[in-house]
């Protein structure tokens, strides 16, 4: 069930070290810090019973720890374990603000899990074995239900709904049908032997609610709504439309099983008036027989009525879809007309089109004054022509030189055309061994 203690440790940690807070604070603190870390990583539920987990740390050799209701303490203070009671009807704020007064005030009201009756210290080993010094406390273990949120309850929520969600009524359950969907991954070994799995299920439903932000939940109209933003001030509070359309839904899932029992009862009877005339049993066979003809009309009756059901939430659908058409038309309007006041009228705009036309004339003409208030003297005009008239002159000759390395290479083509070779002179082939020979010969007809 737990992580494995280091052996080297376990004497310290099964002692009773509520001393070590004066004598030893950094021991003390050690000890704290390695209960409070193993109660949370060891436990793979969504509820921990303090006195079923003290219980499960029972040593042949220390027994059970003397002083685990310290760490337990310091985590239900710090809100990383948190009394079933309080996490499903959690305290006022006021009353909240009134403890913490009185605890640091008057007298310490923070979480006590130690019997007040009790004490380890006087007690023998034997009776640590069979009686807790601890009360039994049903905790629920926020790391464990984040660690269910990022593995499995977010992913569901993803690809079973949001994805899948095109209409506002999709996103819209009874508690029943969404817990169908959503937190059917909770296997028994997951659920907690003593206790209900409606707490259970009302656990998870509260911090989808509370600490996600992702589901509004009516526990006594038994309804949820998911959302889509996940914003905590946009989140609305279940109307009485959401209560009808879930209600609703959930009349057409009725008929829907209905309607598939129904069929199911028909095929049935096939096969039995068959298995009958093939027994020669016709009374069996008759009985068998109106079985599915009473089964036929009210599947023929229960057909009509889901019909209407659907028609009835699709044209919910559409009512909705205008509602939201309507909210961005009125709001699409009014941020048009906020804007366009902003502009101003049209006769401003044409205005500032006119004085734009004359700032630019102004701008150009100004420019045009400044361009041509430093003229150039005509020595300087002079020197202007003389260097463009170079870089003219120069482009010119490099042409022509191109032109006569052309004329040259004509030349030489034209010569190796006409060359004659003597038949009593070996021919030699020209490859990349001898191109060095054939160079040579073109250099001397050059010449």
């Amino acid at each position: 069930m737990h992580n494995k203690i280091p052996e080297s440790r376990k004497r310290s940690l099964y002692s009773d070290f509520r001393i070590l807070k004066e004598l030893n604070p950094e021991g003390y603190e050690a000890n704290v810090v390695f209960w409070s870390n193993y109660i949370v990583s060891s436990s793979k539920s969504i509820i921990i019973n303090s006195k079923s987990f003290l219980e499960s740390l029972n040593d042949p050799t220390y027994h059970l720890p003397k002083s685990i209701d310290v760490a337990f303490d310091f985590l239900v203070n710090n809100r990383k374990l948190i009394p079933v009671n309080d996490f499903i009807m959690p305290e006022s704020n006021f009353k909240k603000n009134l403890k913490w007064i009185v605890s640091k005030s008057i007298i310490d009201l923070s979480f006590k899990i130690r019997s007040a009756n009790k004490t380890s210290n006087k007690q023998t080993n034997s009776t640590l074995l069979t009686n807790s010094y601890i009360d039994s406390i049903d905790l629920v273990n926020i790391g464990y239900l984040q660690e269910l949120y990022d593995t499995e309850l977010a992913r569901s929520l993803k690809t079973k709904i949001l994805d899948s969600a095109t209409r506002i009524t999709d996103l819209i359950f009874s508690i029943d049908s969404f817990s169908r969907i959503i937190l059917s991954f909770i296997s028994k070994e997951e659920k907690h032997a003593d206790t209900d799995e409606h707490i259970q299920r009302n656990i998870l439903l509260i911090y989808l609610t509370k600490y996600k932000n992702i589901i509004s939940y009516d526990s006594e109209n038994q309804v949820i709504k998911v959302h889509k933003n996940t914003i905590k001030e946009s989140l609305k509070p279940i109307s009485e439309s959401d209560i009808a359309i879930s209600r609703l839904k959930d009349t057409i899932t009725k008929f829907t099983i209905r309607n598939t029992h129904l069929e199911t009862n028909i095929l049935d009877c096939d096969k039995s008036i068959k298995d009958a005339v093939s027994t020669k049993s016709p009374n069996l066979a008759r009985k068998y027989l109106k079985t599915k003809r009473i089964s036929e009309i009210y599947l023929n009756k229960s057909l009509a009525n889901l019909e209407k059901l659907e028609s009835t939430l699709d044209i919910i659908n559409n009512s909705l879809d205008n509602l939201e058409l309507h909210k961005s038309l009125k709001m699409s309007n009014i941020l048009i007309g906020e804007i366009n006041n902003k502009v101003g009228s049209v006769e401003s705009v044409e205005n500032l089109l006119d004085d734009l036309d004359d700032n630019i004339q102004n701008t150009n003409a100004i420019t045009d004054i400044l361009s041509s208030a430093v003229p150039l003297s005509t020595d300087e005009e002079q020197e202007i022509d003389n260097e463009l008239d170079q870089m003219i002159n120069g482009i010119n000759n490099k042409k022509i030189a191109n032109n006569n390395d052309n004329d040259i290479d004509q030349i030489i083509y034209k010569k190796l055309q006409d060359l004659q070779i003597n038949d009593s002179s070996p021919i030699e082939t020209i490859d990349n061994k001898n191109q060095e020979k054939v160079t040579q010969n073109t250099v001397k007809l050059s010449e």
